[in-house]
């Protein structure tokens, strides 16, 4: 391990306390240049948003990524990571630095996850199959919606994949002080708060990124019963209770 890594991880040790310290490398996206930073969340728009952020940051509306995987890969992302500011927390407590995150109702957040990487057959699928002793080199392998919570539901806070792990410690808010926390529901309105916030340009490098996007746009009854809505709760109530999610099941998106 380099002097420069320890030293690192020493500081931010602090702020990801219930995460592997990569996780909190990674997950920081930092602009000099706009003096901001955003914490992503997977599966709430966060390839809109980098994709945005990294138009802007380059000041080409323009510029795409042809492999979508390519946008969440430092090496090719003009935005910088916490390794890179050197004193951490005295930067992280500048007074001229936005600090934002965005959020989504854990029901609709864990159902797109199953969607996207279970139902899917993504990478992250792996870890789902070795947890409930199936082979995991069979991607093909049918997990039910119940199985995989019950995967999620006996995983530590620490190993959960950051797809699916409890927003409230994926986005170290028991750490960080955020200027605004915005909400996938309301997706539109809340990142156009923060792009006039940045730059007055920023609606021309504004660019919607689905690739990775699913419909929850359905009767959520379909997935969820009384009881595996019940365990969702407890297993995310840091999250309903956080950010103010109400027990009921939405509607729809």
């Amino acid at each position: 391990m380099s002097n420069l890594w320890k030293h690192f991880c020493e500081s931010a040790g602090r702020y990801a306390r219930y995460v592997p310290v990569e996780t909190f490398n990674y997950g920081l996206n930092i602009s000099l240049k706009h003096r901001y930073v955003y914490v992503e969340t997977p599966k709430v728009a966060c390839s809109t948003i980098k994709l945005t952020l990294q138009r802007l940051e380059l000041q080409d509306e323009d510029f795409h990524h042809e492999q979508s995987a390519d946008m969440h890969k430092r090496q090719y992302s003009p935005l910088i990571g916490p390794t890179q500011v050197g004193d951490l927390a005295k930067f992280l407590s500048r007074g001229d630095l936005l600090k934002f995150c965005f959020v989504r109702n854990p029901y609709t957040r864990f159902l797109s996850c199953y969607l996207d990487k279970i139902v899917g057959n993504a990478t992250q699928k792996i870890q789902i199959l070795r947890q409930l002793g199936y082979d995991p080199s069979s991607l093909q392998t049918e997990i039910s919606f119940e199985q995989f919570f019950a995967a999620v539901e006996a995983q530590p806070i620490s190993v959960m994949d950051p797809h699916w792990r409890i927003q409230y410690y994926q986005t170290f808010q028991d750490a960080i002080t955020y200027d605004f926390v915005g909400r996938f529901e309301t997706f539109e309105a809340d990142f156009h708060h923060i792009g006039r916030l940045v730059s007055p340009d920023f609606q021309k490098y504004y660019k919607v990124e689905d690739r990775h996007r699913t419909s929850t746009n359905v009767n959520l009854t379909r997935y969820y019963d009384a009881d595996l809505q019940r365990r969702v709760y407890e297993r995310y109530r840091k999250d309903f209770d956080a950010f103010g999610y109400p027990f009921a099941l939405p509607c729809g998106e």
